[in-house]
């Protein structure tokens, strides 16, 4: 049997940073709101450290993929959606 690893520090922060860029996009304010959502659409520096694409890439996702889903599921539901991304996110931490 395979011992389980924790993640790193590098890799738990990314996926803070990611989170809270989801809870912004989903329940925040709209100025969090609007935040979220130039950081989460901004294709222009992809490669740029802590840019969207370069946490994705890190995070072994992909940018685009992620991005079409966030975008459909904020195009279905007008309220926040903190619930379920923390019931459907627990196992990326």
């Amino acid at each position: 049997m395979q011992e389980e690893t924790a993640p790193s520090p590098e890799r738990s922060l990314l996926v803070a940073l990611l989170r809270r860029a989801l809870f912004d996009y989903f329940g925040g304010s709209s100025t969090e709101r609007q935040a979220a959502q130039d950081w989460i659409l901004d294709m222009e520096d992809e490669e740029e450290t802590f840019s969207f694409g370069w946490v994705c890439s890190y995070l072994d996702m992909d940018p685009e993929r992620v991005r079409k889903y966030v975008m459909q599921t904020r195009l279905v539901s007008n309220r926040p959606t903190i619930e379920w991304w923390m019931r459907n996110t627990n196992a990326a931490a």
